[in-house]
């Protein structure tokens, strides 16, 4: 059986009381029904929650019990610290606002100068693409208009690559008639380098860009549309210079694809994607591409499911894990390790003992494991939260919750490999109606 208990992170919490108290903003788990807690002195967005997980960790799909954790030193008898990941800023960096309700992603990575944040937003009445760079402090060091030299109507994306240049930003935009891909080159310090890059023009509707940097150049992968076959497929181009390689297509056979996350070891790309087949179900597959971005193998990691949310890849060595969510009694976060070298498939890893469901989760490295950002219920309401992730793919410390969020789509999570990782969203909400872009540090011990 599995029980949590919280505390606060600042001021240092008060010896428990005897009898019970109302659940903390941010709670999670039996203990917050079970055991006394007491007011959360904590600012909104950096809550810590603390406390301790009796008992293991299910491992998952008929893959057996998991091995301890022995980093973490957790097993069946020991207890787990948990929650102990905190948002260092007292509210989190707003981004971008616009006055409606719009699904919106946010792409985050760093480097050695800071972190950066690439997403869609409406300005002034036009869809934009922009580009924020953050120092390591969680500052805003200025903006860019990824677009500017497009008077488009419609724009989408943000998602970028670090090159050894700058960066490489992707999106698709209807700017000569059709929804095609661009990629626009920026400098180190954000600005705009180079004519924006065609990718693609044809007669399908090509959308939700992403790019990885590889020894070969810059690979981008999109969805493609084509309304009159009825057709959904991953397509990849590699990009050198100016000129773009002609898309090749790199999902599985005979299935629809809907949601994809990438990442790159500089010499093969992993693709995680949730695809549909013919009876409509969603299944999830690792899609093991060479530096050129042609397909080398596909791995399916679940048969006859019905996954319908965003799912998520990083790279463990020369492992790759993909993460994704699922609202069944058995668990709502899973995780499949592959070894890019073989294709093997490891267990399915399932993650319980969160207390509410979860959603729209990303994962990042974390040391010598993983570090998960999410969307989370409590008695309070939505939050984005993180938690942490053993190596043997067990839950290594529960959730930390960081903000106040409102529903949206994917939250994105980097890693400085310092224990420090920044978050980037976006928030729909109603009262006002808007949709708001924001950015937290969050600093685990």
């Amino acid at each position: 059986m599995i029980s949590l208990a919280f505390a606060a992170c600042t001021p240092p919490p008060p010896p428990p009381m005897e009898d019970a108290s109302p659940q903390r903003d941010g709670c999670v788990g039996a203990a917050c029904r079970e055991a006394g807690s007491t007011p959360d002195a904590a600012a909104d967005g950096a809550v810590d929650m603390d406390g301790a997980v009796d008992g293991g960790e299910d491992a998952g799909d008929g893959g057996g019990a998991s091995a301890p954790d022995a980093s973490d030193g957790s097993s069946g008898d020991v207890a787990v610290v948990v929650g102990r990941c905190t948002g260092v800023m007292a509210s989190p960096l707003v981004l971008g606002s616009e006055p409606r309700q719009q699904a919106r992603r946010a792409f985050v990575s760093q480097s050695a100068a800071g972190f950066f944040v690439g997403y869609p937003m409406q300005v002034a009445g036009g869809d934009t693409v922009q580009f924020q760079r953050i120092s390591t402090a969680g500052a805003s060091l200025g903006m860019t208009n990824v677009v500017a030299a497009l008077p488009v109507a419609r724009t989408s994306g943000g998602a970028f690559a670090v090159t050894p240049s700058g960066f490489s930003s992707v999106f698709s935009s209807n700017y000569e008639f059709g929804l095609d891909i661009y990629m626009q080159r920026l400098d180190a310090m954000g600005a705009t380098m180079g004519p924006v890059v065609r990718i693609v023009s044809d007669g399908e509707l090509s959308e939700d860009p992403q790019v990885v940097r590889t020894s070969a150049g810059e690979v981008v992968l999109w969805r493609s549309t084509n309304d009159m076959l009825g057709g959904q497929r991953l397509l990849s181009s590699l990009v050198n210079g100016a000129a773009a390689g002609a898309a090749v297509s790199v999902g599985p056979a005979m299935t629809q694809a809907s949601s994809f996350d990438v990442v790159t070891d500089g010499t093969r790309i992993a693709v995680a994607l949730v695809a549909r087949n013919e009876l409509g179900q969603g299944n999830v597959f690792l899609q093991i591409l060479d530096a050129n971005g042609a397909l080398q193998r596909s791995v399916p990691l679940t048969t006859g499911a019905f996954v319908t949310e965003a799912v998520s890849v990083a790279l463990l060595g020369t492992d790759a894990v993909v993460s994704w969510t699922a609202r069944n009694a058995d668990g709502t976060f899973r995780l499949r390790r592959v070894n890019l070298e073989t294709g093997v498939a490891g267990p399915a890893a399932v993650i319980e003992g969160f207390g509410f469901d979860v959603s729209q989760a990303s994962i990042a490295p974390d040391r010598d494991g993983l570090v998960a950002a999410m969307r989370t219920t409590t008695p309070m309401g939505a939050r984005v939260a993180v938690a942490r992730i053993g190596p043997a793919l067990t839950l290594r410390e529960g959730l930390s919750a960081i903000a106040a969020s409102g529903p949206g789509d994917q939250v994105r999570i980097v890693g400085r490999g310092d224990g420090t990782f920044g978050v980037a969203w976006a928030d729909e909400t109603s009262a006002p109606m808007n949709t708001t872009v924001k950015f937290q540090l969050v600093r685990c011990p």
